[in-house]
């Protein structure tokens, strides 16, 4: 790897790439006190639909019909959850002052009557929601140049090959036919553990080096902004704080970190609806453990979830192809191939 490719790699990508994890979350953390929290999630957790748009831009992700309709029932299914009017009513604080107001208004009535303070909050956490999907793509772009790069050097390894070298090669192939499905399986299984330990590397390696660059260079953030007053820097003062700031971090980077590994092994469009399962996850498990009995509206959304991430996988995976290729002969009456015969 030239100097230049690893300024790229290691200074100027990670250094972009942590104002930008920085800003995503600061944003967020900053919308929480203007928005209803209903409304906040629901959009939060609408960044499918950007990261679809994004990776058609820049990752020339094929936009199928499945995925489509997968991005508007996964959308569809988190507002119907997180703006269902029959939920319970929750506190919410309207402002930054000490001063701290409930909000008695349904949550979908209470979306629609938004004030000047709240509708910077949302726009707040659709900036965020934007940053956070062009995270998820750009690391996606360096993975896929990676493999290119790799790709590129077995191949001029390949063309170096003389003619008795390919000779060899033959011979060794044709004396090891009679285990060539034993050491096929071999192969493929240390090729899986070799490509995930890979994905575990440069997760590892990218989350630390946004770590550094953070700490390094972005700190300047703090003086700047306590001395203008938009942010106080305040020592905490409660044993509970501390745990929690020191809780936050790990539980951060490691949720970033098992992306990141997601994100190499398949899109960033499967990881942001994957993620989203989270939410009849947890609807799920306060039903189990708390006695909560969800409404039609939420148990909906949750179906329109959960189908959107299926129908994703089985697109994916090829599935829908080979369903609707199946579907086309049968009313066409056209005879399947012997590919087809399973």
């Amino acid at each position: 790897m030239r100097t230049s490719e690893k300024l790229v790699k290691y200074c100027y990508i990670p250094l972009f790439i942590s104002l930008i994890s920085i800003l995503c979350n600061y944003t967020w953390f900053k919308s929480l006190p203007l928005t209803s929290v209903a409304a906040n999630t629901a959009i939060n957790n609408s960044s499918s639909a950007f990261t679809f748009v994004l990776s058609i831009m820049f990752l020339r992700e094929k936009a199928t019909a499945a995925k489509v309709m997968s991005v508007v029932l996964c959308t569809l299914g988190v507002f119907l959850v997180a703006l269902d009017p029959d939920s319970p009513e929750t506190p919410q604080v309207l402002s930054n002052s000490s001063n701290v107001t409930e909000n008695k208004t349904p949550n979908a009535s209470r979306f629609l009557s938004i004030t000047n303070e709240e509708a910077a909050g949302y726009l707040l956490v659709i900036i965020s929601m934007i940053l956070n999907a062009f995270y998820e793509i750009v690391y996606k772009r360096l993975c896929n140049e990676e493999e290119a790069r790799e790709d590129n050097s077995s191949r001029m390894e390949l063309e170096v090959l003389t003619s008795d070298d390919v000779k060899t090669w033959k011979k060794m192939e044709e004396d090891r036919e009679g285990g060539e499905i034993e050491e096929e399986m071999d192969d493929k299984n240390e090729t899986g553990t070799r490509v995930f330990l890979m994905a575990v590397s440069e997760a590892s390696e990218f989350t630390g080096l946004i770590g550094i660059w953070s700490l390094l260079v972005w700190w300047i953030f703090l003086p700047i902004f306590h001395v203008t007053g938009l942010e106080i820097f305040e020592i905490p003062s409660s044993s509970t704080a501390v745990k929690l700031l020191c809780l936050m971090p790990v539980l951060d980077s490691s949720y970033n970190f098992l992306s990141l590994i997601g994100i190499s092994f398949s899109s960033p469009l499967f990881i942001s609806i994957g993620t989203i399962l989270t939410i009849p996850a947890s609807v799920v498990a306060d039903f189990v453990f708390s006695a909560d009995i969800p409404t039609w509206s939420s148990a909906f959304g949750m179906l329109l979830i959960t189908i959107s991430f299926v129908m994703l996988t089985a697109d994916d995976f090829g599935f829908v192809e080979v369903f609707f290729q199946k579907l086309r002969r049968r009313w066409v009456g056209e005879k399947p191939s012997y590919l087809d015969r399973d």
